[in-house]
């Protein structure tokens, strides 16, 4: 209460878990103890926290396109153990949607286009973020848009190292590796439960870095539809599971390439998710959702990406390094310089969109964008 209640703690989050005597009373406590673990991992301080003092991290140390922690301090006593981390005050992604959401409601006529760059410059930062986090062999594994803050406008990724992903952001590699029975993969405790067995049995297996990075681009299409994609079905529906909705986004996405073969070559990437899309087709059978439905794309609002990723090639490239991480880096092989698919755009994001059009692959290697985002989408012939 001292904390939280004096003057030094304006523009502060303070976050407190406490962990009392009890069989179901460790779970708050062990939680934040591993992130703050894996926080600490990213600095170059011990990433064992300390017990019985206030830590603080030096700023050279704090890392960045991740929330920081400025301090924190771990209480440990026979009956009961508490952990307070101190964090600079962010407005959650999801609030910042939903003001774009009422902006946009309110200018409807007005026909105005949405301004790209924050939305470049904010997934440039968490791409960096994740970078910073998968060198050192730390995972998001909750990736989505409820787990991003804005800091100073900055965009920021807070709660790593958490358990599972949320229904609506798993990765194909992700469901694949659980083999499950076809019955088992419609039921979305099934899959958690089995997504909970293979992150304690294997941590650090190459398919946490790809259900980072593909939740990654449905944040990028949950920004661009204000928060409206992974919600493909009436609110008072039932929620559909992990493997409908995963059948869902792959269709999307091809919805997306064929819309905007006209203006990008899509093809190598469309085989790709054909045969992802073939697969999951077998699991859902004639349930699936219908992503071409007038009702559906209302309620998602999906193709309002269309619009952005033809007005702006960056943005179109960012989505697609993402949304295609897995097909480039283990088919092509650009393993050599792959890391630099967290190119940052935020350089290039105070400019004006350029108006996409054709371009040659030499066109292309001359402009100011990363060669593995050059990779990522073959040039258009």
């Amino acid at each position: 209460e001292d904390v939280v209640g004096s003057e030094a703690a304006a523009g502060y989050v303070v976050r407190v878990a406490v962990s009392l005597p009890g069989p179901d009373q460790e779970f708050a406590f062990e939680k934040e103890q591993q992130a703050l673990a894996a926080y600490l991992k990213l600095t170059s301080m011990s990433p064992e926290p300390k017990h019985n003092e206030v830590v603080t991290i030096p700023t050279e140390q704090q890392p960045s396109g991740v929330c920081k922690i400025n301090c924190y301090y771990v209480i440990n006593k026979e009956k009961s153990r508490v952990c307070i981390t101190v964090m600079p005050l962010g407005k959650p992604l999801i609030d910042v949607i939903e003001e774009e959401l009422i902006a946009a409601s309110e200018t409807a006529g007005e026909q105005q286009p949405r301004l790209t760059d924050p939305v470049v410059r904010g997934m440039s930062q968490l791409a960096l973020g994740l970078k910073a986090m998968h060198e050192k062999s730390i995972y998001w594994r909750d990736c989505k848009v409820d787990n991003v803050v804005l800091v100073q406008d900055n965009a920021q990724i807070i709660d790593i190292n958490s358990g599972v992903c949320t229904v609506g952001y798993a990765s194909h590699e992700q469901l694949k590796k659980l083999d499950l029975p076809t019955a088992d993969l419609v039921d979305n405790q099934k899959v958690t439960d089995a997504m909970e067995r293979v992150l304690l049995s294997q941590p650090d297996h190459q398919t946490w870095v790809t259900q980072d990075v593909f939740a990654l681009s449905i944040v990028v299409m949950e920004w661009l539809t204000f928060g409206m994609f992974t919600y493909p079905y009436n609110r008072e529906e039932a929620s559909p599971s992990y493997t409908h909705l995963l059948l869902f986004e792959l269709e999307v996405y091809d919805l997306l390439l064929s819309e905007l073969s006209d203006v990008y070559d899509v093809s190598v990437l469309k085989g790709r998710l054909d045969r992802k899309i073939d697969h999951w087709k077998q699991h859902v059978g004639s349930s699936r959702i219908d992503a071409t439905s007038q009702t559906v794309r209302d309620l998602t609002l999906w193709p309002l990406a269309v619009t952005d990723f033809k007005r702006d090639r960056r943005l179109f490239d960012l989505w697609a390094a993402l949304a295609f991480w897995d097909h480039v880096d283990h088919q092509f092989g650009f393993i050599g310089h792959w890391s630099e698919w967290y190119f940052d755009f935020s350089k290039y994001a105070n400019f004006p969109a350029a108006t996409p059009t054709l371009m040659s692959a030499a066109a292309v290697a001359s402009t100011p964008v990363s060669a593995s985002a050059a990779a990522a989408v073959p040039a258009p012939v």
